[in-house]
């Protein structure tokens, strides 16, 4: 039996201390928020609740593994409901497409909508997806990957290799295989995903394509929230110790390199023979090893470029417009989130049955549908140009007119009833404590543009990624006025694009990269550590098991990648290569 420390009670890590502890590990997971979920949190107030962090599962049968293997059956998670449609989009020429879970009746939608060609293009597009995927899954996907297994698929299934198209990116597979340039934007977000810009990311990230459309978009009544839980329920059942408002400092070593325990921020340190570090590669590499070790590790984080942040805005609405202001400002999202605390269990605890969530509570038998005439539950409206809004975002700027995501589920959990919830999400640049100069903050003041978008927007358009040694790699968030000033931007945009909710606004809260980055110490509030660009990045991301002995790593910025059932992908790799007791 190895004592095993986890740092970090993220998804990732809460799945491997689950795991780690059913094979007869000594497991303490030591996480430096008073909750746990990582990401995966929540926010609520006045009857009103939202993740936010993840919204749709997919791959459900990643979560499904994670509870057999840890004694138990799935049913701890609540009912999942499969949402009809997954999505919809909007176009900026008005054209609306609904992406129906039922693969023919998503055809049908494409060639009504689109026009005849898109139906066979996209079929051409997904049949592409499906072999991406099924040539991943279980080489790439499911196992510790090195450099060389990429050769060794090649070797094996060397039919699979023109499939995956190495060399290619995600954009030029698009333009390769469909037509329509609206459809185009629908690939090109997938690359998104990942937080990647889809002009550098590999076209194998096309078998996501195939991971959503194949397995289904799937939603948690009561929020995904409610994922998280559960997993910390099965942790805390096999064994496993949760030591919350206890940050982990550094990780220790022996004279000879290998991993012995790390130290806590008040001095202590715990004694471990395994470390399975829950946190930013950047971190982990850049500021937690003693130095000397992970040298290759701590050069790949510091010239990899990191991937996109979000901005978020909380919308608590009324049914109807009330009367008052136009506007309710509120303080920002809190530094500390005000989650209900998860108590701490003794040292030694007793091995409690597994405890029961709340209840699931009532849901309307249309779940891909919202209350908002017009909206689904997951909702995408697509600027004119995409690529001004990466040019933007990978050069440290804010996007004048980006992508904005909506997720608005028809749920009781997340609002009363004369009420929604919504979660509006845009793609924006890391934060990064300074700027390129006091306009590149104050033009967003108070909701308005104060002048152009600086000096390298005005000039000939550019349809390549602005990355390079003189590009601003992030924002300055805590700038005063900045959030404030671009929520109201981003409101004045949902309006245009048929969305005008500025009547129906009680309240609002922001969630900012910065905010992100102090609440989960994702560097720069990244929310997938290194972007996918470049040929192999989509299965070459940081190792499960490191240079230094003793040392694994899950999460979003580890292999096999970000997203939620990745994320349990990577616990199950770190569990069989430390094996059982």
């Amino acid at each position: 039996m190895a004592r095993v420390v986890v740092i970090g009670a993220g998804v990732g890590g809460l799945a491997a201390a689950a795991r780690l502890a059913a094979l007869g590990h000594d497991v303490t997971v030591c996480e430096q928020s008073t909750t746990t979920g990582g990401k995966l949190g929540w926010y609520e107030r006045d009857g009103y609740g939202f993740d936010t962090g993840p919204s749709l599962l997919t791959l459900p049968q990643v979560f499904e593994d994670l509870f057999t293997a840890t004694g138990g059956p799935s049913g701890s998670i609540g009912a999942l409901r499969r949402l009809d449609p997954i999505a919809s989009y909007r176009f900026a020429d008005g054209t609306t497409l609904a992406a129906h879970a039922d693969d023919q009746a998503f055809i049908a939608e494409l060639d009504a909508r689109l026009g005849a060609p898109a139906g066979a293009d996209w079929q051409r597009l997904a049949s592409r997806a499906a072999r991406v995927f099924e040539a991943a899954e279980r080489p790439i996907l499911a196992s510790p990957v090195r450099a060389a297994s990429l050769a060794r698929l090649a070797w094996a299934a060397p039919g699979d290799i023109p499939a995956i198209a190495p060399g290619r990116s995600l954009r030029a597979l698009g333009h390769a295989t469909v037509r329509d340039p609206r459809l185009r934007q629908m690939i090109d977000r997938y690359a998104t995903y990942s937080g990647s810009d889809p002009r550098r990311a590999p076209a194998a990230l096309v078998s996501v394509v195939h991971a959503e459309r194949h397995f289904g978009g799937w939603y948690l009544p009561g929020g995904l929230r409610r994922l998280g839980a559960a997993i910390e329920a099965r942790a805390r059942r096999c064994g496993s110790r949760i030591l919350l408002g206890t940050r982990v400092r550094s990780v220790t070593c022996t004279p000879g390199g290998r991993v012995d325990g790390v130290r806590l921020a008040d001095g202590i340190r715990l004694p471990a023979d395994v470390v399975v570090a829950n946190v930013d590669a950047a971190a982990l590499y850049g500021r937690m090893l003693p130095e000397g070790l992970g040298r290759a590790g701590r050069r790949r984080a510091a010239r990899e470029p990191r991937s996109m942040s979000g901005f978020v805005l909380l919308l608590a609405l009324s049914q109807l417009p009330p009367p008052g202001p136009r506007f309710a400002r509120t303080p920002r999202f809190p530094r500390t989130p005000h989650f209900p605390p998860t108590p701490q269990l003794p040292p030694t605890p007793q091995l409690p049955p597994t405890p029961q969530l709340p209840p699931t509570p009532e849901f309307p038998p249309t779940p891909g549908l919202s209350r908002t005439p017009g909206l689904t539950q997951h909702t995408v409206t697509f600027p004119a140009d995409y690529d001004d809004e990466f040019d933007a975002i990978f050069s440290g700027r804010l996007a004048a007119d980006p992508a904005i995501y909506i997720s608005a589920p028809p749920d009781p959990a997340c609002a009363p009833p004369d009420g929604e919830a919504w979660f509006v999400l845009v793609n924006a640049p890391p934060h990064r404590p300074r700027t390129d100069g006091p306009a590149a903050t104050a033009r967003w003041r108070d909701g308005h543009q104060m002048g152009g978008l600086g000096a390298d927007h005005a000039t000939p358009h550019h349809r390549g990624p602005r990355v390079g040694p003189r590009a601003a790699p992030g924002l300055d968030w805590d700038r005063p006025g900045l959030a404030d000033g671009y929520a109201r931007h981003v409101l004045d945009l949902l309006a245009a694009r048929g969305f005008d909710v500025r009547g129906r606004l009680r309240w609002y809260e922001t969630i900012t990269p910065a905010d992100l980055e102090r609440r989960t110490g994702a560097v720069g509030g990244s929310i997938y550590g290194p972007a996918s660009h470049g040929a192999r990045s989509a299965f070459l991301r940081p190792p499960n098991a490191t240079s230094v002995p003793g040392l694994f790593h899950v999460g979003g910025s580890a292999h096999p990648g970000g997203g939620l059932p990745l994320v349990v992908l990577s616990a199950a790799i770190v569990a069989d290569l430390v094996g059982p007791a």
